[in-house]
């Protein structure tokens, strides 16, 4: 009651801004020009179809299997596979890691991946955070930590635990990169991470709240209506036991698949076709977030005559649905481009949103 009408609705519309900042941040390691229609393609199935963020990975993974296929990218592996001879004279880095830095790892997932939340990264603090005790183990230079926690402080959201797959294999990529592996750069981690974010949201959640949260709810809900105080109790030690379970192995199983997939990949000279392909998928994903997650709109009406035009409705949206909320990310992007501090282009948001708010330039209709 206290606080004025104006500034929770300029607030509200900051919120629905800050997730480009996050967006653009990730653009930064993925977009390049020739990949670049992938992310639009992404943002218009999910404006104008309204596909759900699975099926459009899906129809991104399809679409990056015809570009490695089309591009002859294919053939460039199995060209450098001929030239690198037998399969064991790649160079792989021994393991740098023991239990003890990946159950940390695993822990401050755990502990931090909803705690950490975010309007413009999500889960990105809390997966930087929970890297950082595999970050110090293997890098030794504070600039080398540095850039490795920035690369991982970008936008980042799945389900957390069936999704922790995408952790364990991060750090198994990132492991190799310290024992010298140059095809793992910044991009390769970012475009797996994007890739699999969606898909694994998809059957992640379908799996804890569809499948696992119900059936053990009607069990204590049972109980409890008989009386039972082992209803509630039941439910909250096996609601914790199946989550922190499903978490750890899903965890654990992407580090050993990743390590695996990782030295298989460079030994066939595969990693760059396949990196290709993640950043289509990842752009065709992010396209897709940047129209369900960034919203930004005007109430504006223009007199002309005697008849009034809102600008949204009538204008905008005519000639491109989602317009504003897709050119704000594409504006911090090319600002992230021109080096500009993060920080700032929050505060700019801020700005924006609150005046553009009090105004009445900015709203919903």
């Amino acid at each position: 009651n206290v606080v004025p009408a104006g500034l929770v609705e300029g607030l509200a519309m900051v919120g629905g801004m800050l997730p480009a900042v996050g967006i653009g941040m990730l653009l930064s390691y993925l977009a390049k020009g020739k990949l670049l229609p992938f992310y639009f393609l992404g943002f218009l199935l999910a404006i104008y179809l309204e596909l759900p963020t699975l099926v459009i990975a899906l129809l991104g993974a399809i679409a990056a299997a015809l570009h490695v296929q089309y591009t002859g990218l294919l053939d460039a592996a199995s060209v450098h596979e001929q030239a690198s001879g037998l399969p064991g004279e790649t160079a792989i880095g021994a393991r740098r890691l023991g239990r003890t830095d990946l159950l940390g790892s695993w822990f401050r997932w755990l502990t931090f991946s909803h705690s950490s939340y975010n309007y413009e990264r999500l889960q990105g603090l809390g997966f930087a955070h929970a890297m950082a005790p595999v970050i110090t183990r293997l890098y030794e230079k504070q600039e080398d930590i540095a850039a490795a926690l920035r690369r991982h402080l970008v936008f980042f959201n799945t389900e957390p635990n069936f999704g922790a797959v995408i952790h364990g294999v991060a750090v198994a990529m990132e492991e190799e990169r310290a024992c010298g592996s140059q095809e793992i750069n910044d991009e390769a981690i970012n475009s797996i991470k994007s890739s699999l974010m969606g898909p694994l949201a998809g059957v992640g959640d379908s799996l804890t709240q569809g499948l696992i949260t119900p059936i053990l709810l009607s069990l204590g809900i049972g109980l409890a209506q008989q009386g039972y105080l082992a209803g509630p109790v039941l439910y909250v030690l096996l609601e914790s036991s199946v989550i922190i379970g499903l978490s750890y192995f899903s965890w654990m199983q992407g580090y050993r698949w990743g390590r695996v997939a990782v030295e298989r990949l460079l030994r066939a000279g595969l990693l760059h076709p396949l990196m290709e392909a993640a950043t289509v998928v990842g752009l065709t994903v992010v396209g897709a977030l940047t129209a369900t997650t960034v919203s930004l709109s005007t109430i504006l009406r223009i007199s002309v005559g005697p008849q009034v035009v809102n600008l949204q409705a009538d204008v905008l949206d005519r000639v491109l649905k989602g317009m504003l909320p897709l050119g704000l990310t594409l504006l911090v992007w090319w600002a992230l481009s021109r080096k500009k501090s993060p920080l700032t282009i929050i505060a700019a948001v801020f700005v924006v949103g609150l005046v553009g708010t009090w105004v009445g330039v900015l709203g919903w209709g």
